[in-house]
């Protein structure tokens, strides 16, 4: 009966810990890809696109003097909303504008204005309403809490699986084998990646923004880009644990057979 209780505990126990540690790694992917700075990146490319194409490539000196210029007989320069991203016009005060390069202040202040807008509404209710939610200090705070409370419970199982195996080299051989799979869950989204950028350009299709195409390839590598060390770590990893596993096995085998023949 022990024995079958044992048993049970390690299938439920081994599972567990292997969906969470990717459902830990994917939060993790996810809150490290929607922070502020990450975001500002995506606007950066938005704002150079759309100068280019109405500008010209000026250098940040023709920038510089150009809205200085403009400044000159206006007090603010207004950028048009575009929805669904940007939901009304937003205003930049030619103070904040004067010998400074537009370029990086209008992208600034777009970024703030999206990022840290406020929301009166829960987070599934947000999402569904509008999925730029996502781009937002209230949705990173929330994939942040997740996060934590995943790796927490990954942790927990971890625990409870180690007390569920009896030996050393099956406990190794048990991590060996759930790194391993965390290393290829981690490969097989790095090498998806194109598809990831596929299924983005038409869910941004709507918003008519020049240069789209850079900046979608920019999103996917943000939120690929930690995947590169991860899945070699995790399969390093993996499989160390998995051959000290077996040579602890070995061991035990060697050490049982020098046992039988005294």
């Amino acid at each position: 009966m022990i024995f079958m209780i044992r048993g049970i505990a390690k299938i439920v126990f081994s599972s567990l810990f292997i969906i969470l540690l990717s459902i830990w790694l994917t939060l993790y992917l996810i809150e490290n890809f929607t922070t502020y700075q990450n975001f500002q990146k995506i606007i950066n490319i938005g704002v150079q696109k759309i100068a280019s194409s109405q500008f010209g490539n000026l250098t940040k000196e023709e920038r510089i003097n150009l809205i200085n210029q403009y400044c000159s007989f206006s007090s603010y320069l207004e950028i048009p909303k575009n929805e669904p991203l940007i939901e009304k016009n937003i205003n930049i005060s030619c103070s904040e504008l004067k010998n400074k390069d537009p370029l990086e202040v209008i992208s600034q202040k777009i970024s703030s204005e999206i990022y840290y807008k406020q929301y009166n509404c829960n987070f599934v209710d947000c999402l569904e309403e509008n999925p730029f939610y996502v781009f937002s200090e209230s949705a990173n705070s929330s994939f942040n809490f997740f996060e934590k409370i995943s790796l927490i419970l990954t942790i927990l199982f971890g625990i409870l699986t180690l007390v569920a195996y009896k030996s050393w080299d099956g406990r190794l051989k048990f991590f060996g084998i759930s790194f391993l799979i965390v290393g290829i869950y981690s490969f097989l989204l790095l090498n998806y990646s194109d598809s990831l950028t596929n299924i983005l350009l038409q869910k941004f299709s709507q918003i008519q923004v020049e240069g789209m195409d850079q900046i979608v390839n920019l999103i996917v590598q943000l939120f690929v880009s930690p995947l590169e060390l991860i899945y070699k770590v995790t399969l390093l990893l993996g499989v160390f644990l998995l051959g000290l596993g077996y040579f602890l096995n070995y061991l035990t085998f060697i050490r049982a057979k020098r046992k039988k023949k005294k």
